[in-house]
């Protein structure tokens, strides 16, 4: 397997003689490969400080399968079994990044994620409680 391995983009703030590059956009390409099909392309953005941004990551994916609402520069999410009150609404990218960035809510859409594409639910599996009403024992009387 041969993976090229090319910068793209490069992420800097400031101007000219100010400019300070903290990060870049990363694209690879799967050249050549036995196992599966080539010519594969995928692009990741590296944070010289941080490391890969997984949060931007799963925001794209979950973007392609709907899970999180774009409109225009806006996106919304509502959890599955959620009320309008619980929705997490945000406009640009960045700015939703940083309202989805505490641990609690990106688990929340990752899990709704994995039940989505892994499992093709539509309902809310992560959300029931174990408090549900179990069947009575049925007891034969003699």
């Amino acid at each position: 397997m041969r993976i090229d391995v090319r910068n793209r983009d490069r992420y800097s703030k400031g101007r000219s003689d100010d400019k300070r590059v903290f990060g870049h956009r990363i694209r690879t390409r799967f050249v050549k490969n036995k196992v599966g099909t080539a010519w594969g392309v995928g692009f990741a953005d590296l944070y010289y400080d941080k490391g890969f941004n997984l949060i931007k990551d799963l925001l794209t994916v979950a973007e392609k399968e709907e899970i999180v609402e774009k409109s225009g520069g806006w996106r919304s999410y509502t959890p599955l079994g959620g009320s309008e009150e619980d929705e997490i609404k945000a406009n640009g990218k960045d700015n939703f990044i940083e309202k989805i960035d505490n641990k609690e809510n990106s688990q929340l859409i990752y899990k709704e994620m994995k039940e989505r594409i892994l499992y093709d639910r539509e309902e809310p599996l992560y959300l029931k409680e174990d408090d549900e009403e179990k069947p009575e024992e049925e007891t034969e009387e003699e």
